[in-house]
């Protein structure tokens, strides 16, 4: 049984401890529901009934502790222990568990943990975990499309004693940046510069150079340059100029970005503005930095940001451009 542990990589055990770790029955474990569907189909993983069994047996779960059961309960089931021995039910989640730990009786609290039945990770379990966080990193990541080889040959490249997780995605995401402004791929330059601002929000708390990051993404969407491609397409003879108009139905503001760029609104001034307009140098600028600016600014300072009015701008702009290509 133990070798379908050695059956499956080091990421998929990992993603299944990380999912699986909150207290839950034996019972729950049997069910199809308890388990994500991306641990199929990302992970390989076809049968995780037999799997958790298999590392319940081998150790990696055991009988959740108090401090797990109390910090995976809801207020409700918190409050409802507190009503059953006559305390208050009042305050934050914190201030219930505390309420509870220091006024309930610890035989009570010991009858209370053993009669929930519920299982978590063991410290063995917790251990491999965090052993290998990277993993779960990747995991909720996923969209920056780094592979656990790729981050692992990255680490040993920057030759500092302490590498983490984050110092190796930015050095491959950076190295992605470079790539694609070199090869014009803005469809993927876009993706790139997105995930940046994410380790500077996430791991950085760094909003400055967040938003920044931001406004670079923000104007590579809103000067279409995703339909750099077909540009080049329209220019080797492979498709009409009817074909370049009919993108323009394809032109959109997502709120995503005006409410982000409204949120982290006092870090940017006309500078930062400028310096994300001039990035890199884009073969094609439907927006000069005065639009951009001015666009910039009325998401900022507007309570009602006219999306629609914008997206009538970038079409006009677009158009205008489409008719001086010869």
């Amino acid at each position: 049984m133990k070798d379908l542990i050695h059956s499956i990589s080091e990421q998929s055990l990992t993603i299944f401890l990380w999912c699986t770790c909150k207290p839950h029955t034996l019972a729950i474990a049997t069910q199809d529901s308890f388990y994500p569907r991306y641990l199929f189909y990302d992970y390989g993983i076809d049968t995780p009934q037999e799997l958790h069994n298999v590392l319940l047996s081998s150790g990696y779960y055991a009988p959740a502790t108090l401090d797990d059961i109390l910090s995976y309960s809801n207020s409700k089931q918190l409050k409802a222990i507190l009503k059953e021995n006559s305390l208050k039910i009042t305050g934050d989640k914190a201030t219930l568990i505390s309420r509870i730990k220091e006024y309930i009786p610890q035989s009570v609290l010991e009858d209370f943990q053993a009669n929930s039945h519920l299982y978590s990770l063991s410290t063995l379990g917790s251990a491999y975990v965090n052993e290998h966080y990277d993993c779960v990193l990747l995991h909720k990541y996923s969209k920056w499309n780094i592979s656990l080889d790729e981050l692992n040959h990255a680490k040993p490249t920057l030759n500092w004693d302490s590498v983490s997780f984050r110092d190796a995605a930015w050095r491959i995401l950076n190295e992605r940046v470079l790539l694609h402004s070199q090869e014009a791929d803005f469809d993927n330059l876009y993706l790139d510069i997105e995930n940046l601002s994410e380790i500077c929000f996430d791991f950085d708390n760094s909003p400055l150079n967040g938003v920044y990051y931001l406004l670079i993404a923000f104007y590579l969407n809103v000067n279409c340059l995703e339909y750099y491609p077909t540009y080049k397409l329209y220019h080797d003879g492979v498709i009409s100029k009817e074909n370049l108009y009919s993108l323009q139905n394809g032109l959109f503001i997502l709120d995503f970005w005006v409410d982000k760029i409204k949120k982290y609104g006092n870090y940017i001034d006309s500078s930062l503005i400028a310096k994300a307009y001039n990035f890199v140098d884009y073969p094609i600028k439907l927006y000069t930095l005065e639009d951009f600016s001015n666009m910039i600014s009325e998401i900022i300072f507007n309570n009602c940001f006219d999306i629609k009015k914008w997206q009538n701008f970038s079409q006009e702009k677009f158009i205008k451009f489409l008719n001086s290509l010869s």
